[in-house]
């Protein structure tokens, strides 16, 4: 281990939660910086781009969120960014450049931070902000499992 961080032999990142869009920017940019407000919000649109709004939720995703969320959020974006030095791991960053919830251009930044020699970052031009749901599917399983065989076997 290196200063409190546990030795990884690779990561993969998915959407990371460096900077934040649309809504979820005002949560947790705007209100994140507020102390934690005891109540609930419906998140509004989902992230997905292979499915329509009628389409019942079966995906995991979030109705509501609590405004406490806010701050929690918008202290990992920013230890994220204060660990990203210390990171050596080869890293690979999937991101989704229809995502509504976060930024791509946060991850170009979590890219240019991360002390990883091998270091790459793919923008899935049709997907939103899950990824392992959504239309490139299929590309995220095939790039994550490339990563993981490429360090394991050199």
């Amino acid at each position: 281990m290196h200063e409190g961080l546990p030795d990884l032999s690779a990561i993969a990142l998915l959407a990371p939660a460096i900077e934040f869009a649309g809504a979820t920017w005002f949560f947790t940019d705007v209100l994140g910086r507020l102390p934690a407000l005891p109540f609930v919000v419906g998140k509004g649109a989902r992230d997905l781009q292979n499915l329509d709004e009628r389409t019942p939720i079966a995906d995991g995703s979030y109705q509501a969120i609590p405004l406490r969320w806010g701050p929690e959020l918008h202290a990992l974006s920013q230890n994220g960014l204060k660990l990203a030095h210390r990171v050596r791991a080869p890293a690979l960053i999937l991101h989704g450049a229809l995502d509504r919830t976060v930024a791509p251009s946060g991850s170009r930044r979590l890219l240019r931070e991360l002390a990883s020699p091998h270091k790459e970052l793919h923008i899935l031009p049709r997907s939103g902000h899950v990824l392992p749901l959504d239309v490139e599917s299929d590309e995220v399983c095939r790039l994550v499992v490339r990563h993981f065989n490429e360090v394991q076997h050199g």
